[in-house]
C-alpha cells in the first residue's frame, strides 16, 4: 500500500490510496469520524444572563463551538481525578461582560490560551444597556461516538479502481487535518494489537 498526497494544508487533507482496498479506506473514515477526540464544551454554568436568549439557547449555541487542540490533556473518563474534572482532562473559560454590547466566542478567557474557541467572532448574543452575562463552561476531550459535538472532520473517500482510492478530510475542528488521519491509524494500531493480545492468551490456554 502506498501514500500519494495531493493536497495538504492545515484544515484540508487530500490523498491517494495506493494498492488499497475499499474496505481498509472505510475502516479509515470510520475511526476518523468516530474515535478520534477533539475538544467541545462539557458543562456550560449560566451565572447571570440577562439577555433575550433562554440560559438552554446560549447552552447549544455554546456547545456546538469547536475549540483548538493540545495533546497535553487525557479524556476525562480516563482521568485519575475519576471525573471530577481537573488540570490534567478539563479546561475551563469565563466569559463576564455588560451591554450595551454583542458576546462573541472570542470574549471567553481560557485557563490555558492553547485552548481556546477556533473563531473569535462566533456570536452566542447580545446584550442592551445595562444587561449582564457571565458564564463558565468546562471545555474536554470527547469523540463523536459520544456526542456529535465533538465531531472532528468530514472524511469521505471515492474511487474508480478500488487500487487507487482518493480519501478527502476536512478538518471542522481546531485539530489539524493531517493530525486527524494519524490519530486514526494510532487507534487502529491499538485495536488490532489488543485483538492479537487476545487471540495468543486464548491460544496459550
Amino acid at each position: 500500500m502506498e501514500f500519494e498526497k495531493i493536497k495538504d494544508e492545515k484544515n484540508y487533507l487530500e490523498f491517494n490510496l495506493i494498492n488499497s482496498n475499499e474496505t481498509l479506506a472505510n475502516t479509515i473514515r470510520r475511526t476518523i469520524i468516530t474515535s478520534v477526540p477533539v475538544f467541545a464544551a462539557d458543562k456550560i454554568e449560566i451565572i447571570e444572563n440577562d439577555s433575550p436568549m433562554y440560559d438552554e439557547t446560549i447552552a447549544h449555541r455554546i456547545a456546538m463551538i469547536p475549540f483548538t487542540y493540545s495533546d497535553n490533556y487525557i479524556k476525562k473518563d480516563k482521568c485519575e481525578c475519576k471525573g471530577k474534572g481537573c488540570n490534567k482532562c478539563t479546561v475551563t473559560l469565563i466569559v463576564k461582560k455588560k451591554g450595551k454590547a454583542n458576546v462573541y466566542s472570542g470574549d471567553f478567557k481560557s485557563s490555558d490560551k492553547n485552548i481556546v474557541p477556533v473563531s473569535n467572532n462566533i456570536l452566542i448574543t447580545k446584550l442592551e444597556e445595562n444587561m449582564n452575562f457571565e458564564i463558565e463552561i468546562s471545555v474536554i476531550l470527547g469523540t463523536q461516538k459520544e456526542h456529535s459535538k465533538f465531531q472532528n472532520s468530514i472524511a469521505s473517500f471515492s474511487y474508480d479502481n478500488p487500487d487507487k482510492i482518493t480519501f478527502k478530510i476536512k478538518s471542522i475542528s481546531g485539530r489539524n487535518a493531517k493530525d486527524i488521519l494519524l490519530a486514526s491509524i494510532d487507534i487502529l494500531k491499538e485495536k488490532l494489537s489488543e485483538f492479537e493480545n487476545q487471540i495468543r492468551q486464548k491460544n496459550s490456554k
